[in-house]
């Protein structure tokens, strides 16, 4: 046991999965995207490997924790704060190259906002932390599906994009609730 530690442990570090690996090529995704201009094949081409990177991810996080539940995982934070940053970036970059209504951009991203202010809550109260599961629902999954569509509507300059962007708005609220009710306050935390 005390080997299997060691391998891929460098500093007290382990090293990433490859579901991990996977996550983190947002990041890169998302600063092509910003570079990307007004390029319409790149852009689709970026949402798609963004897209596909993150349904892989999950896939190989599940299909890994299955065989080995003390496997190494960081997605259930991780994925969320990539896929955020990346949709960001796509945000900055189609505002910049085709200039979309930025209140239906912004509709959109509506549960990346107030998720953004919800993990600062769970920062500055500390009590709320305790026990929050980081994990994907099946709203948060359609939230992120109806985003890319909407994303890849404002690229096309499609007529569909307003009703993408405010059924993202939609399931984006729906799945905040779910998350929202992960929060477990303990008696007496809440004074």
């Amino acid at each position: 046991m005390r080997a299997r530690e060691e391998t891929g442990n460098i500093a007290g570090l382990r090293a990433p999965s490859p579901a991990d690996l996977l996550t983190l090529a947002r990041l890169p995704l998302g600063g092509l995207f910003v570079l990307a201009g007004a390029h319409r094949g790149a852009e689709i081409a970026l949402l798609a490997a963004a897209g596909i990177t993150d349904v892989l991810d999950g896939w190989l996080a599940r299909r890994r924790r299955a065989h080995d539940e003390d496997a190494p995982h960081h997605g259930d934070w991780l994925d969320p704060l990539c896929d955020k940053l990346f949709v960001a970036a796509a945000v900055i970059g189609i505002w910049r190259a085709h200039h979309p209504s930025l209140a239906l951009l912004l509709l959109a991203v509506t549960r990346e906002i107030a998720q953004l202010i919800g993990v600062v809550l769970l920062q500055i109260v500390p009590s709320l932390r305790r026990g929050y599961r980081y994990r994907a629902h099946p709203l948060g999954r359609a939230t992120t599906v109806a985003q890319f569509l909407a994303l890849g509507a404002f690229v096309l300059g499609l007529a569909a994009a307003p009703a993408f962007a405010v059924l993202a708005a939609v399931l984006g609220v729906a799945a905040l609730v779910v998350y929202a009710r992960r929060v477990r306050v303990p008696p007496g935390a809440a004074a």
